[in-house]
C-alpha cells in the first residue's frame, strides 16, 4: 500500500532461504476454522480497544504489500554478487516477513537488502523514495527495521538530498551501526527541511553481514501515544502442539511496546482464552498489575495470574488487549493473539513460520540431531515425523529415542525403521543460494516384539544421518534454550545445540513424535505377596476396542498374573485394532513380621491362586505344634488340621469342593499366629 505512488510492481514470488546459516520462507496454511475464529475474535476485541483510531497527518506511506513501488529508485552501488542471488535480483527487493512478532504482521511483505556477498565486501545499496515536500517543522520520518540474524547485524544510513536523486547530493541525517534482530520502530525529525522538497534514501553500508529488513516507511506528523502488543505466548509452554494425554497447564504472557514519540502512563493488559468455537474459557485482568509509565521504544512483559488446562483436543487462543491512560493514536495494534493446538497424538515444538536450517557438518556417519520432549504419562511412541531440506537421495535416515542422564542424552532406547530417501524427496538437487526441496518423512517404530513404550519423564528424540549430511528445518519464533542436542560421531560426544553452533542456534526443529492415541486405560487390583511369592495382579481394561490381549513381564498372558514376588512388573494391554498401552504394577511383601512373631521362618501356599489343591509349606524356628484353619470372609471356620511338634511342614491340601473366592488360612503356634490369603478360582 502506498499513499504517495499509484503504480507498483507485483510482489516478488522468489522463495528465500537463509541462515544461522540459512533462513527459508516456508508457509503452511491454517485450517479455515482457526482462521475464521481468529478473524472473528480480532474484530470483537478491536471493538473493545477503548477509543477510535486517531490517524495522524500522513504525507507518504509505503508498506510494500504490492511489492517494490515503480517510483522508488533502486541503485546497486557496489556491483557485488549476493550469496543468495536468486532472491537478491536487485539492490533492494521485497519478500515475505519471516519473523512474525504478532498477527498484525501476518502475511506481511517487506523490503530487503543484503551485505553477504561472494566474494565478501562492503555493501552500497540504495533505496530512494520519490520526492516529498515537507510543509512544516512537525513532520518526521518513521519506519520499522530489523537485522535478520542477530549474529550478523546489518547497519545502514538515512540520507537526504534537497536537490535531486544524484547520490553525491545526499547527506546523512541518521545511522544505525547494528540493527536489532527485533522489529524496531525509528522516528527521525524532518524539522530542518520544513518548506523544502526532499529525497530520502535508505543506504545499506554493511560489510559482510547478512540481511537488512525495512517496512512501513511513513512521512508525516508522528503519533504521540501508541501502545502496541508486540509479542505474546503461553509461557511455561515450550510446545506448539500437545498430545491431549501430555498437555500441561498453560499460563499467559504478553509484551507491549511504546511505539509513539511520548511516554505513556498507567499501562495494563487484559487477557482471555477462547476455544475454536469462540467460547470464553478463561479471563483475567490480573496480568501483573498496571505499570506507571513506559518510555518511547521501551518494552514491558506482563505475566498473568493463574493457569488454564485445555480439557480436550482442538485450537485454543489467548487474546490480549493493552490499554493506557492517554488516547492511543493507533488502536489497531493494541490487540493480539497467540494459539496452541491440542492434538490426539502429535507433539511439536516448532510453529508454522519455518525459516532456519541446521545440519551436522561432519564427515563421519551416524551423527544425530534432535531435541527433548517431556512425557507426562506412560505412552506408546508409534513414529516420528521430520521435515528434511534437500535430503541426500539414496541415503538412509533413522529416528532414535534416548534416555536423558541429567541434562544430556544417554542410553539409546528405540530405533525406527530405516528410510531411504527417494528422488521424489529431492527432485531438483542444487547448491547454496538455490531454492530448496523439502521432504516431510514419517519414520515408524517397530511394534514388535515390543512397542516403543515411554514412561513419564524427559527423553531425547532425534534423527541419525547415514553417509551424507542431512538438514532439518526449524522455526525461530518459538524456541527454548537447552532443549536441542547434537551427537558428533567422530568425537563421540553430545553437544548442546547452542554450543555446537557457537551460540547461533535459536530455533525449534520440525521434529515431531507421534503417540498411539489408543485411549486405553485400566483398573489394576493387587494382592500383595505375603512372603511366599503369592502376590497377584488383575488388570481390567477400559476404552479402546475389545477384546484385549495381555503380555506381562512375568510371562503371564491373561488379565491375571499370579505367584508374584515383591517387585515391579509391567503389562502391555493391546486392543483388537492393535493399539497398546503399558501399565506398571508394584507388588510388596506383607505379613513377614507376623510370621516371625509366631516363630515361623517361612510360610508359603503354592500355587495360589489354585483350583483348591495347593501345597502348604512351613519352616519353624524350633519344634512346635501347629494348628491350621481356613476361614471364609465372614470368619466361619471351614477346614482344620493339626500338626505335631515339627520344624518343617510340607502338606498337600485338597479343597476342590470350596466355591471360587477369597479365603484366609491361619497358622497358630505356641508363640502366636499368622494369616495368608488363599484364592480359589
Amino acid at each position: 500500500m502506498s499513499y504517495a505512488s499509484t503504480a507498483s510492481h507485483p510482489a516478488s514470488s522468489t522463495h528465500i532461504m537463509i541462515v544461522s546459516t540459512f533462513n527459508h520462507k516456508h508457509t503452511m496454511k491454517n485450517t479455515n476454522s482457526a482462521k475464521n475464529c481468529l478473524m472473528y475474535a480480532l474484530c470483537l476485541l478491536l471493538c473493545m480497544a477503548w477509543g477510535n483510531m486517531a490517524v495522524a497527518q500522513t504525507l507518504f506511506f509505503e508498506d510494500f504489500q504490492n511489492g517494490m513501488p515503480s517510483d522508488f529508485i533502486i541503485f546497486d552501488g557496489d556491483g557485488r554478487t549476493p550469496v543468495f542471488s536468486n532472491l537478491f535480483t536487485d539492490a533492494w527487493v521485497t519478500d515475505n516477513d519471516l519473523d512474525i512478532d504478532n498477527l498484525n504482521r501476518s502475511d506481511n511483505i517487506i523490503a530487503l537488502s543484503t551485505s553477504w556477498y561472494d566474494p565478501p565486501g562492503p555493501s552500497n545499496d540504495w533505496m530512494i523514495l520519490p520526492p516529498i515536500t515537507i510543509p512544516d517543522s512537525n513532520q518526521a520520518l518513521t519506519w520499522d527495521a530489523r537485522a535478520r540474524d542477530a549474529d550478523f547485524p546489518d547497519g545502514y544510513q538515512i540520507m537526504v538530498s534537497t536537490t535531486d536523486s544524484l547520490l553525491a547530493n545526499f547527506t546523512e541525517i541518521f545511522s544505525v551501526a547494528q540493527e536489532s534482530p527485533r522489529w524496531t520502530r525509528h522516528i527521525v525529525s524532518l524539522a530542518q527541511f520544513a518548506g523544502q522538497r526532499i529525497f530520502i534514501g535508505f543506504r545499506n553500508n554493511s560489510n559482510d553481514q547478512f540481511i537488512l529488513e525495512v517496512d512501513d516507511i511513513e512521512v508525516g506528523v508522528p503519533i504521540a501515544h501508541n501502545l502496541a502488543v508486540t509479542r505474546q505466548a503461553f509461557i511455561g509452554n515450550e510446545y506448539t502442539i500437545y498430545p491431549i494425554d501430555h498437555v500441561q497447564p498453560l499460563n499467559l504472557n504478553v509484551e507491549v511496546t511504546n511505539r509513539g514519540t511520548d511516554t505513556v502512563t498507567d499501562v495494563s493488559v487484559e487477557a482471555v482464552i477462547l476455544n475454536e468455537d469462540f467460547t470464553t474459557l478463561f479471563f483475567t485482568d490480573d496480568m501483573g498489575g498496571a505499570i506507571p509509565s513506559l518510555a518511547p521504544g521501551e518494552r514491558h512483559v506482563f505475566q498473568g495470574a493463574g493457569s488454564f488446562l485445555p480439557p480436550d483436543t482442538g485450537v485454543y487462543f489467548a487474546a490480549y488487549v493493552a490499554s493506557l491512560a492517554e488516547t492511543d493514536g493507533d488502536t489497531t495494534d493494541n490487540v493480539n493473539f497467540t494459539g496452541i493446538f491440542i492434538s490426539d497424538s502429535v507433539f511439536a515444538r516448532n510453529d508454522v513460520n519455518l525459516n532456519n536450517i541446521y545440519g551436522i557438518d561432519d564427515a563421519s556417519s551416524g551423527n544425530i540431531i534432535g531435541h527433548t520432549f517431556d512425557i507426562a504419562q506412560n505412552d506408546t511412541l508409534t513414529s516420528m515425523t521430520a521435515l528434511f531440506v534437500d535430503p541426500p537421495v539414496g541415503d538412509t535416515v533413522r529416528a532414535v529415542v534416548h534416555a536423558m542422564s541429567g541434562s544430556t542424552p544417554a542410553q539409546e532406547l528405540y530405533v525406527s525403521e530405516p528410510y531411504v530417501f527417494q528422488q521424489s524427496d529431492n527432485p531438483n538437487p542444487d547448491g547454496p543460494g538455490q531454492d530448496f526441496d523439502f521432504a516431510i518423512i514419517t519414520l515408524p517404530f517397530p511394534s514388535s516384539p515390543t512397542p516403543a513404550f515411554l514412561p513419564q519423564g524427559n527423553f531425547f528424540f532425534g534423527v541419525v544421518e547415514g553417509n551424507n549430511l542431512i538438514n532439518l528445518i526449524g522455526s525461530r519464533n518459538i524456541y527454548t534454550q537447552g532443549k536441542s542436542f547434537l551427537y558428533v560421531s567422530s568425537s563421540n560426544q553430545w553437544l548442546a545445540a547452542e554450543q555446537a553452533y557457537n551460540g547461533s542456534f535459536n530455533s525449534a526443529l520440525f521434529l515431531r513424535p507421534n503417540f498411539s492415541n489408543c485411549n486405553i486405560d485400566a483398573d489394576i487390583t493387587v494382592t500383595q505377596d505375603d512372603g511366599s511369592g503369592n502376590g497377584t495382579a488383575v488388570v481390567t481394561p477400559m476404552g479402546g476396542t475389545p477384546p484385549y490381549t495381555y503380555s506381562w513381564s512375568s510371562g503371564h498372558t491373561t488379565e491375571v498374573a499370579v505367584n508374584l514376588e515383591s517387585g515391579t512388573y509391567t503389562v502391555v494391554v493391546t486392543d483388537d485394532v492393535g493399539c497398546s498401552r503399558l501399565f506398571e504394577v508394584n507388588i510388596t511383601t506383607v505379613g513377614i513380621d507376623d510370621d516371625l512373631a509366631a516363630g515361623i521362618n517361612r510360610f508359603r501356599l503354592f500355587p495360589n491362586p489354585s483350583q483348591g489343591s495347593f501345597t502348604l509349606q512351613m519352616e519353624l524356628q524350633q519344634p512346635d505344634a501347629v494348628q491350621v484353619e481356613v476361614y471364609d470372609l465372614q470368619g466361619k471356620s471351614l477346614w482344620r488340621k493339626a500338626f505335631a511338634n515339627s520344624t518343617s511342614i510340607l502338606h498337600q491340601v485338597q479343597l476342590e469342593q470350596f466355591a471360587k473366592g477369597l479365603y484366609m488360612l491361619k497358622a497358630t503356634t505356641s508363640k502366636g499366629s499368622s494369616m495368608k490369603r488363599l484364592i480359589i478360582h
